[in-house]
């Protein structure tokens, strides 16, 4: 059993409407770690969220992370033996491949 779970939320479910309160919470949690898995939502009532993502990817890129999917992440993760933790954003230094 492969278990991914998030460690980096932008509090959109708790009231956050804006991108620059998403970004207020994401700086609290992305500085404690190289791998990120970012929890946000995509309702119909949560467009704030859609439209800061360019924003998002932005912050995450100006501090070096890297975006994968999953798929590939857990190619590697099996390759390398060690299934026990996958996170969608990576720092670059993090997993080589």
């Amino acid at each position: 059993v492969l278990n991914i779970d998030w460690n980096a939320l932008t509090a959109d479910s708790a009231g956050a409407t804006t991108t620059e309160q998403f970004i207020v919470e994401l700086e609290k949690e992305v500085p404690k770690y190289n791998s990120v898995v970012v929890l946000m939502h995509d309702a119909g009532t949560k467009q704030a969220t859609a439209e800061a993502l360019p924003t998002i990817i932005q912050y995450f890129r100006e501090r070096g992370f890297e975006f994968e999917n999953f798929y590939s992440i857990i190619k590697k993760i099996y390759k390398l033996g060690n299934i026990n933790y996958v996170n969608i954003v990576t720092q670059s230094d993090e997993i080589s491949g």
